[in-house]
């Protein structure tokens, strides 16, 4: 049997809602963020900018800077857009900043470091 993703949400809105406050306590001002969780964004009080179909982590960082984002919110769902992302997460283009679990589900909130720190991060590594 095939249950959409929508009742996946609504079962597990814990975790997703316990995200959400958790943006709108310690980034009060954030006026979006980039998940594939609509719920989270909800809870938050601010803009989803939903995850592009872009297919390398790469992009998904380029489409992030581009749109000047602060935060990224990822589900395990992020797998089925971006299929390397957590193979291929490094610091000087994200910080993860929260995480919480639950049996089967995780969500994970990172900052992405804009291009001017993280190539300044780049040369200090050196």
């Amino acid at each position: 049997m095939y249950l959409p993703k929508t009742l996946k949400s609504f079962k597990s809105e814990g975790i997703y809602k316990d995200a959400g406050v958790w943006i709108k306590t310690f980034y009060p001002d954030v006026p979006a963020v980039l998940t594939d969780d609509a719920i989270i964004a909800f809870y938050a009080g601010v803009q989803r900018l939903e995850i592009p179909k872009t297919n390398t982590y790469k992009k998904l960082i380029t489409y992030a800077r581009t749109k000047k984002i602060n935060l990224i919110a990822v589900t395990d769902d992020i797998v089925d857009y971006v299929p390397d992302f957590f193979s291929k997460i490094n610091h000087r283009d994200l910080r993860e900043l929260y995480r919480v679990t639950s049996k089967k589900e995780k969500v994970v909130i990172y900052q992405v470091i804009d291009e001017q720190q993280s190539k300044a991060k780049l040369h200090a590594d050196e």
